[in-house]
Formats: structure tokens, sequence, C-alpha cells
């Protein structure tokens, strides 16, 4: 045959130079159909590889995220401790703020001077 049995297939029954037998246009109609799955088969393993691409950026995002959770909790605690920190700290300088400040004026004579007096000087 000369020409190219999918050709064939393709082309209505009497347009064809030669009278191809039934059976070689079914040759030519299978082998189109062989070809259209192919395409669709490479569609399909392609269609696969973008959803596992899809499942390992979605766990890797969930990991990302249960890790950042992770490490706001953690940092959250951090604050709690630094805030805890200030606190006793501000409490000490309020302390020091109301102790009595002792002044010697000779060797033998103490003062207590409290806070009040010293604002008064």
């Amino acid at each position: 045959m000369s020409k190219n049995l999918k050709n064939v297939s393709r082309q209505g029954w009497g347009t064809v130079g030669e009278n191809p037998t039934s059976e070689e246009i079914q040759t030519g109609c299978l082998q189109r159909i062989a070809d259209a799955l192919e395409v669709m088969s490479k569609n399909y393993v392609e269609l696969l590889r973008q959803i596992e691409a899809e499942k390992a950026r979605a766990y890797r995002n969930f990991s990302l995220l249960q890790n950042s959770k992770a490490e706001n909790a953690q940092l959250k605690l951090s604050i709690k401790g630094y805030k805890s920190h200030i606190t006793r700290l501000q409490k000490k300088v309020a302390e020091f703020e109301n102790m009595p400040i002792y002044e010697i004026d000779s060797v033998q004579e103490l003062k207590i001077i409290t806070p009040d007096q010293t604002e008064e000087k």
C-alpha cells in the first residue's frame, strides 16, 4: 500500500485512490486509537507528577507551620520570663528608692534621712 493506514482511516471510504479493505481501515483506526491513548497517558503521568509535587509542597508547608507554632510558643514563654524579670527589677528599684539614706555629719553623729527629707534639701 502506498498510503499510511492511519491517514487512510481518517479519510472517507471512497476518497482513497486504492481500495483498502475494511480490515486495513480497522487497523488504521486501531493505530489512531493507540496514538490517542499514548497522548492521554502522557497527560495522566504529568497529572500524577503534579499531584505528588503538590503533596510534597503541602507537607513542607505543614511542617513549617508546626515548627513556627512551636517556636511561637517558645517565644511566648521567653517573653513571659523577661516580663517577670523586669517586674522583679522594678520592685527592687522601688525598694531602693524608699530606703533611708545614712548621712554622717560628724564622726559621732549618724543621721538617717528619709526620701522625703532628701527632696526638701
